[in-house]
């Protein structure tokens, strides 16, 4: 997406869906815009593409409605899983490691705007 003036993909959304600056907007009308690119079927075409080429391929949707991203990854062996992410709104990028030692633990590290690190424990409960 683009304008002229020039003017940031979040703002250029904006205009478009509600015909006014971000900044004008409530935190409903930016959910709202975060949603649309789900909604209008961009999810399902981003795990349809990403299938046909191997890759695991989503939209995912941080706590900030600017947060959204297009992430792909895929699995260099059967532990370690690569992922790299462009942002919809913004412009970030997203890398994620994630490895499993096993079925219970996992650890994943991830690059963006900020870095983190976390354990994960899973347990399923029937």
């Amino acid at each position: 997406m683009f304008s002229n003036p020039s003017m940031s993909q979040s703002e250029a959304m904006s205009y478009i869906m509600f015909g006014r600056p971000l900044q004008q907007g409530n935190t409903s009308e930016q959910n709202r815009m975060s949603d649309a690119a789900t909604s209008l079927g961009g999810d399902m075409l981003a795990q349809s593409l990403g299938a046909k080429v191997g890759l695991e391929a989503g939209i995912e949707q941080g706590s900030d409605p600017n947060d959204a991203a297009l992430v792909a990854g895929t699995y260099l062996s059967p532990h370690l899983f690569v992922a790299y992410g462009v942002g919809l709104f913004e412009r970030v990028n997203i890398f994620r490691v994630r490895y499993e030692f096993n079925r219970r633990w996992s650890v994943q590290a991830e690059s963006s705007q900020e870095s983190s690190a976390d354990l994960f424990f899973t347990f399923e409960r029937k």
